[in-house]
């Protein structure tokens, strides 16, 4: 409030009273105090726990901000080595093999990183890169100790790697054949014959699942019948090849949407409000206003 408002207000003690004329900058009042409303005060019990975090986060916010600048600062001054920089705050250094940066992994994918890596005093001077925040809580000083040239390896430096993909492949292949041969099965004698497989315990699943892959071939599958189950083949989340038997449909629980009911009331409000703005826009299309303007002065 104005502060002269405000010190005639608080004057008041009694309910009922009445102050005399009270001139501020918004002009001249009498003030009647009606009614007196007494703050709120939360006993510190109440509150205690939430102090004691807030001011931890507020120590342990400003004590990050300290070392984060002493390590840009370090890291600045002492730019050909990372020994002085994670003394200066008392943390390790951590070290990564080779690895290409369209191929990085884990912490060395965020894009600040790469940015860092890839820049020229970083990557053509050999210096230690400038302090790359990755969140509030979370800061880094990255540089490179040595980089190799891209070159084609031989086959021998490949060979196992090759091995063993095309022996993944060539296992998925199978995989996917057997797999299919078995949906042949099912469809037409609705049993495995094959001790060696067996189908899992019967799940429900939703539309969203962390199985998304098998709950999307479930929900395209053909409803089943009195014949029997629907089959399809699909991978799982751990690269497994899947044979899926659809046995049965739930439909969910419609909602009671009777005229008396909740639903039904939140749609009568929403096309209400629907059908206004179509109306309001409506008119402002249509209709012309015109107004004149007078200057007022005192």
């Amino acid at each position: 409030m104005d502060p002269a408002f405000e010190k005639a207000a608080y004057a008041l003690a009694q309910k009922g009273d009445i102050s005399g004329l009270v001139k501020s900058d918004f002009g001249y009042h009498i003030i009647r105090l009606d009614d007196i409303d007494p703050a709120d005060v939360t006993p510190l019990s109440d509150v205690k726990d939430d102090i004691r975090l807030a001011l931890q986060q507020e120590q342990a916010a400003d004590r990050f901000y300290a070392q984060s600048t002493q390590l840009a600062e370090v890291a600045f001054e002492e730019a050909n080595g990372l020994e002085p920089a994670a003394e200066a705050v008392n943390a390790k250094m951590q070290f990564t093999d080779y690895f290409a940066l369209d191929n990085a992994q884990g912490l060395m994918a965020r894009p600040q990183i790469q940015q860092a890596l890839d820049s020229y005093d970083v990557r053509e001077n050999g210096l230690n890169s400038e302090l790359i925040e990755l969140s509030g809580e979370h800061a880094i000083v990255v540089r490179l100790d040595d980089v190799k040239p891209e070159k084609q390896l031989s086959f021998a430096e490949v060979k196992d790697q090759v091995q063993a993909t095309l022996a993944a492949e060539k296992g998925r292949q199978q995989a996917q054949e057997k797999a299919d041969q078995l949906v042949v099965q099912l469809e037409q004698t609705g049993t495995l014959d094959q001790g060696d497989y067996v189908f899992s315990d019967a799940q429900v699943i939703n539309r969203v699942s962390q199985q998304q892959a098998v709950s999307e071939l479930a929900f395209s599958l053909p409803q089943p019948n009195e014949t029997g189950a629907s089959y399809g083949v699909t991978q799982n989340r751990q690269g497994d090849i899947v044979v899926v038997a659809l046995d049965n449909v739930i439909n969910p629980a419609m909602p009671d949407i009777s005229p008396q009911s909740q639903m039904a009331d939140r749609v009568a409000r929403a096309m209400s409000n629907m059908s206004l703005s179509a109306t309001l826009e409506a008119l402002r299309e249509q209709v012309d206003v015109t107004y004149a303007e007078v200057d007022a002065q005192q």
